[in-house]
């Protein structure tokens, strides 16, 4: 796990200036709300997130984000955020500020949190999405306090971009659940009696054969020790069936 102390502090978690001057609040009631809600590291990344996508929606002109309860209990989203573009560019970057912050506080505690890289990796993922529609956005824009907050969020984005590609490589979680024989392993059992029957189903039948003449070879020789040389027999009925008296 990278320090994040040193790197982060100084790069990324210095409050600007011109956003904390800012009298608006970056967040609405309802979405601070659930950022309190949840103590979660990971769980308060995709609050984040999620507050930054629903901006982007209303900049952009399009639907926001389908606002699906994690848990029954969970805070509602309610409305959208409103404001110009340049005040909810300013909102973007200062949500960006304080979700940095709170993964500098869990880092300072407790560095090893396998929390801090899995909310890192997420929030670096949406920082590279963020500078795509940027992009766009900058080719469209010519106020300069909406170049301004262009500017602040792409430098928020991009430090934390430089930073979350330090991160090792993701160690891949061990699959709980109990592997499927596979088709080749099916095949193989299903073969099994046709190749038991090829084999020695042959054999079988002539031992059974050979067996089978031994018994009756056996039983005639000994009715024949033991027969008498006169035979008396009658008739039952109409029946055809003569048998010893």
């Amino acid at each position: 796990m990278i320090i994040l102390h040193g790197a982060l502090c100084g790069a990324v978690f210095l409050p600007n200036g011109s956003v904390s001057a800012q009298s608006r609040d970056h967040l609405t009631d309802q979405e601070t709300e659930l950022v309190r809600f949840y103590q979660e590291l990971d769980k308060r990344i995709e609050v984040f997130v999620k507050a930054i996508d629903r901006r982007f929606a209303i900049i952009n002109g399009t639907p926001q984000p389908a606002a699906r309860k994690s848990v029954k209990d969970e805070p509602d989203w309610g409305e959208a955020p409103k404001g110009t573009r340049t005040e909810l560019l300013r909102d973007i970057a200062g949500i960006l500020d304080e979700a940095i912050t709170n993964l500098d506080d869990v880092s300072r505690r407790d560095e090893k949190n396998p929390l801090i890289s899995r909310s890192l990796r997420k929030l670096t993922a949406s920082a590279n999405g963020y500078l795509k529609q940027l992009a766009a956005l900058r080719n469209q824009v010519k106020d300069p306090d909406e170049l301004a907050a262009i500017e602040l969020v792409e430098d928020n984005a991009n430090q934390i971009i430089e930073v979350g590609n330090k991160l090792p490589a993701p160690t891949p979680e061990p699959d709980k659940k109990k592997k499927k024989p596979s088709k080749a392993m099916y095949s193989s059992y299903c073969l099994l009696p046709t190749a038991f029957s090829s084999q020695f189903l042959p054999c079988f039948k002539t031992s059974v054969a050979r067996l089978i003449a031994s018994i009756m070879r056996f039983a005639a020789s000994l009715a024949s020790s033991r027969r008498p040389s006169s035979i008396a027999c009658r008739r039952s009925g109409s029946g055809s069936a003569a048998y010893p008296v």
